[in-house]
């Protein structure tokens, strides 16, 4: 049920993007990987760990882990776009 307003911000975000004149290629892509992974991993503080899985560190789930990866890999990827080209 939490995930839903999340995809509703993510997708009201991506749209509000969408209608400015000077984005990149891939801009929108990139963006989607970033916020994806923010929501996602501050989302699965409340969700129960997977009980096969566990948690690393003594806090971190997997879904966790794997969040933080996205969000930093488009998060890197919107830097090396805008950074990367000048």
């Amino acid at each position: 049920l939490y995930e839903s307003p999340k995809n509703l911000v993510n997708a009201g975000i991506l749209f509000f993007l969408s209608q400015k004149k000077e984005l990149k290629e891939g801009t929108l892509f990139w963006s989607f990987w970033a916020l994806y992974g923010f929501f996602r991993f501050n989302i699965e503080f409340v969700r129960e760990p997977d009980s096969q899985i566990g948690v690393f560190f003594g806090w971190l789930s997997m879904g966790q882990l794997l969040s933080g990866a996205m969000f930093l890999v488009g998060v890197g990827a919107l830097l090396w776009l805008y950074r990367g080209s000048e």
